[in-house]
């Protein structure tokens, strides 16, 4: 009877053992389903977005440009004004300056071959100019340049894009695939309004600090004149 009883048990045990095993092999293809299928769909946004983007020539406006780092809290950080006026593929004018300062700003301007920083320190006295190759202390802005014409095989050499359907629109999740990428950016997302038009972009870096890029005016119809990029005197 006890030799009986101990197989019976052993038969009950093996069991729950097979059911547990293919409950858990059930919920492992699912999960396998569900990640296929969101690929899937994400792709198919990617596209959708891509080809909005592939007409747009261009673009000028305003935007807020605030920093955050690791020891401020959620609200504080520094804040700049962002004039922007971009030529696709590679030409760009930023001005940056901080609310209310009518003296100083900072102006980079890049016509594809040559890049100007234009220091302003006082209203009424010239700036301090640089001129440096493109590509030559610029990445930032080039990845944001990169971001705004959604250059998706660009970005797609440095990071893997993911595309999800929000209220809002839609939002492109980037994640950095080479080492040298990730020692500078953690991740990086694209906010896209009903039209697929980028209304914020925002990325962290490893040690936590935090940009966000807010977009309050755009106009994405017009392409900017190309004499606005024009590199070196007169000064604006």
């Amino acid at each position: 009877m006890a030799v009986s009883t101990s197989l019976s048990s052993a038969r009950r045990a093996g069991a729950y053992l097979l059911v547990a095993a293919v409950v858990l092999a059930a919920a492992a293809v699912s999960r396998l389903v569900a990640s296929e299928a969101d690929d899937a769909a994400s792709q198919a946004l990617i596209e959708r977005i891509a080809t909005a983007h592939r007409a747009v020539l261009g673009v000028q406006g305003h935007a807020h440009w605030r920093t955050r780092h690791t020891d401020e809290p959620a609200a504080a950080g520094s804040l700049q004004e962002v004039q922007f006026a971009l030529l696709f593929p590679d030409c760009y004018r930023l001005v940056l300056s901080k609310p209310g300062d009518l003296d100083s700003r900072t102006v980079w301007r890049s016509d594809g071959v040559t890049l100007e920083k234009l220091d302003y320190q006082f209203r009424d006295a010239p700036p301090d100019r640089k001129l440096t190759p493109v590509n030559h202390n610029d990445r930032e802005f080039a990845r944001l340049l990169a971001c705004f014409r959604l250059d998706l095989p660009v970005l797609g050499q440095d990071f893997t894009v993911h595309a999800a359907v929000v209220p809002t629109g839609a939002v492109l999740t980037l994640a950095p695939v080479r080492a040298e990428i990730a020692e500078n950016v953690t991740t990086l997302t694209i906010q896209l309004d009903a039209a697929f038009h980028i209304t914020q972009l925002a990325w962290s870096d490893p040690q936590g600090n935090h940009v966000e890029v807010t977009i309050d005016k755009a106009d994405w119809d017009t392409p900017p004149d190309p004499a606005v990029f024009h590199v070196g005197p007169p000064a604006p």
